[in-house]
């Protein structure tokens, strides 16, 4: 277990922290660069919390999960582009017959649209 020293924090946002192997190492850091110490929550950085008051750290995995569903999706949209770009799909949307087959790719991609996380 690894712990870490939160050496400056704002608003939850860890701007400066360390990482040491052993709470002893971490806390004479925080001793001598100021800080709190915490057992390291894993996870991305971009995802911690801290709170100096509450001397805590914690990691935010829904916003973590919210995040990797959105760039999932938004990686699925741009896929279905390369199948059917949207030049193509206003053609349809205005009146032109698609083929089945087209008709198919145009059906799945507003079916992946309308399954944006979030919404």
């Amino acid at each position: 277990m690894s712990f870490i020293v939160v050496v400056r924090e704002t608003a939850g946002v860890v701007e400066k922290y360390a990482r040491h192997k052993t709470q002893a190492e971490a806390d004479a850091h925080a001793l001598e660069y100021g800080g709190f110490t915490v057992p390291d929550p894993g996870g991305v950085k971009r995802y911690w919390i801290a709170d100096s008051d509450t001397k805590t750290l914690v990691y935010d995995s829904a916003s973590r999960t919210g995040a990797t569903a959105m760039r999932d999706w938004t990686t699925a949209i741009q896929l279905t582009d390369l199948k059917m770009p949207r030049s193509v799909e206003d053609l349809y949307d205005t009146g032109i017959t698609p083929s089945d087959r087209t008709k198919k790719l145009l059906d799945d991609k507003k079916a992946l649209r309308a399954e944006r996380p979030g919404s």
